[in-house]
C-alpha cells in the first residue's frame, strides 16, 4: 500500500507541476466594458483633428488600400500602383508612380511600409526602395511571393509568404532567409490590407480570417494571444474546420459567431470590429490603463456611437481605420460627398460647433464629388 500511495503521489506531483509550467493564454483584452445608451465620439476622444488632402491633377486619390502615416506625414497607396504623399496639413508633397519594367520599376504595389529615410514597396517576390523624396535606391528579390510587409530594425523584414509551408519569414536586407514562422491555412490566404499590427513592442498578426486569435513577434521571439475572452469569438481551429467544410463563406452560415473584421492600433492604444448577426462593434483597448470598452456601431445598438463631428454613421467615418498606421492616433477616411449629405440630413443640428467646422472644412475642399478625401485621426481618452 505504502508503494501504491508513493507512486500516486509522485504522479499527483508531476501532473501538478505540467500544470504549473503550461502558462495561461494571453487574452489583450482581458475585461471589456459595455458602454450604456448613446454615447457621443467627441466625449470620448481625447484628440481628432480632420485633415482635407489636396486636390489637383497630380495628387487624385484612388481607391485607397492603406494609409501609414510616419515623419509627420501620410502615406497612401491607391488603385495597386501609386504611393501619394501628403504632409500633416493635407498638402500634397508627392508620389511614387513607377509601374513599368524597367529599373527601379513594379508591377503593382501589393504592400508597401515607410521607416525612417526609407520606403518599401513590395511587388510580389521583390521589395523596391525608395528614397522619401521617391527617388530609387535598391531592389530585394525574395524567394519567395509575399502578400504584407512590415520594416524592421537592422535592415530585416518581415512578410506574409502566399502558400508557403510557413506564413511569415523574416528576412534579412539582402533578401535571405532568416526564419520561418506559423503553418500556412487556407483561412490566412485572404490577404489583408494591414496584417502586421505594432502595438506594445510586439507586432501582432491574426491567424486566420475572422478569428479572435493572433501570433506575434519580437525581435526573433514569437508567441500567441488572444483579443478576448468570449465563448462566440471564432478560434483558429474552428475556422479551418469551417473554411474545409463550408469555404469563405461560413460566415453567412454561422451569424452568431463573432467575426473579427479589422485590427489596428497607434502606440498606446489598440482596436478592432467586429460583426454577429445583424450588430457591429468596436473594441478598443487602452494599453497604460488596461482600460478596454466596446461601443457599438450601428443605429439602435446598447452602447452606440453618435458622430458628432462628422454627422455620419460611425461604420462609415471610423470603417477605413483598420487601413491606416500611425503611431500618433488612428486613421481613418470620410469622402466629402458622404459629408456633404451627413450635414444636409442633420441641418436640424446646424447651430452646434462640431456642424459649423465641418461645413467649413467642407466649402475648403470644393466640389465634394470630385475632391480628395478626408482623413479623420483621434485617439480615445
Amino acid at each position: 500500500m505504502r508503494k501504491r500511495g508513493l507512486l500516486w503521489a509522485v504522479a499527483v506531483g508531476f501532473l501538478a507541476a505540467c500544470s504549473e509550467a503550461a502558462p495561461e493564454e494571453e487574452v489583450l483584452f482581458a475585461d471589456v466594458t459595455d458602454e450604456r445608451g448613446v454615447v457621443k465620439l467627441s466625449e470620448v476622444l481625447s484628440s481628432h483633428a480632420l485633415v482635407p488632402l489636396e486636390t489637383t491633377e497630380e495628387s487624385l486619390v484612388g481607391e485607397v488600400m492603406k494609409i501609414v502615416k510616419e515623419n509627420g506625414m501620410y502615406y497612401l497607396a491607391c488603385d495597386w500602383k501609386n504611393i501619394l504623399m501628403f504632409d500633416g496639413d493635407g498638402k500634397y508633397r508627392g508620389q511614387i508612380d513607377r509601374v513599368g519594367a524597367g529599373p527601379g520599376e513594379y508591377r503593382h504595389v501589393v504592400d508597401f511600409d515607410v521607416q525612417g529615410e526609407r520606403i518599401a514597396v513590395l511587388d510580389a517576390d521583390k521589395v523596391y526602395f525608395y528614397t522619401l523624396e521617391g527617388s530609387f535606391l535598391r531592389r530585394v528579390d525574395l524567394p519567395f511571393l509575399g502578400t504584407n510587409l512590415k520594416l524592421l530594425p537592422e535592415g530585416k523584414m518581415l512578410l506574409c509568404t502566399s502558400r508557403e509551408d510557413k506564413a511569415i519569414a523574416v528576412v534579412d536586407s539582402t533578401g535571405g532567409e532568416v526564419a520561418r514562422y506559423l503553418d500556412f491555412t487556407e483561412p490566412i490566404a485572404l490577404r489583408k490590407l494591414q496584417a502586421f499590427i505594432p502595438y506594445d513592442g510586439r507586432i501582432f498578426f491574426q491567424n486566420g480570417a475572422y478569428t479572435a486569435d493572433l501570433w506575434w513577434y519580437a525581435d526573433g521571439k514569437e508567441g500567441t494571444a488572444r483579443l478576448l475572452d468570449d465563448e462566440n469569438a471564432i478560434g483558429t481551429r474552428q475556422e479551418q474546420q469551417w473554411v474545409a467544410q463550408e469555404g469563405f463563406e461560413y460566415p453567412q452560415n454561422h451569424t452568431e459567431a463573432l467575426k473579427v473584421n479589422g485590427l489596428t492600433a497607434c502606440a498606446t492604444q489598440m482596436a478592432f470590429a467586429a460583426l454577429a448577426g445583424d450588430r457591429a462593434w468596436l473594441y478598443v483597448l487602452d494599453f497604460p490603463s488596461g482600460r478596454a470598452v466596446r461601443y457599438g456601431l450601428l443605429p439602435g445598438m446598447e452602447g452606440g456611437l453618435e458622430d458628432d463631428i462628422t454627422y455620419l454613421d460611425p461604420a462609415v467615418s471610423l470603417g477605413m481605420m483598420t487601413i491606416g498606421a500611425s503611431q500618433d492616433g488612428f486613421v481613418s477616411l470620410v469622402q466629402p460627398y458622404l459629408l456633404a449629405e451627413a450635414l444636409e440630413n442633420h441641418r436640424s443640428r446646424e447651430n452646434e460647433p462640431a456642424y459649423a467646422a465641418a461645413k467649413e472644412l467642407l466649402a475648403r475642399v470644393g466640389d465634394p464629388q470630385q475632391a480628395n478625401p478626408i482623413l479623420f485621426e483621434f485617439r480615445f481618452k
